[in-house]
């Protein structure tokens, strides 16, 4: 239960910081953590527009400050033009 609630601050902290990132155009959370299916070695699986890729390296420590460590960052930006026709 307290486990529950620590990850809910997680992700209300995200919804803070991609609201207030100007760099982050359009953002995703997907995977276990939108589901009932939450393990202790559940990562969060985050998909993001970026309005400058190169700041990267930058968005993904600031998430790793809120979230921890076990993310995996997919950048919109370099999606295959494929994928918007599915």
């Amino acid at each position: 239960m307290a486990e529950d609630r620590m990850e809910d601050k997680k992700i209300e902290g995200l919804k803070e910081y991609l609201r207030n990132e100007p760099n982050v155009i359009l953002g995703f959370l997907f995977g276990s953590q939108t589901k009932d299916s939450v393990m202790d070695e559940s990562d969060f699986d985050l998909a993001l527009y970026l309005k400058d890729e190169r700041r990267e390296d930058e968005i993904y420590s600031n998430l790793i400050e809120i979230l921890g460590g076990n993310i995996d960052l997919f950048l919109l930006n370099e999606a295959p033009a494929s994928l918007s026709s599915n």
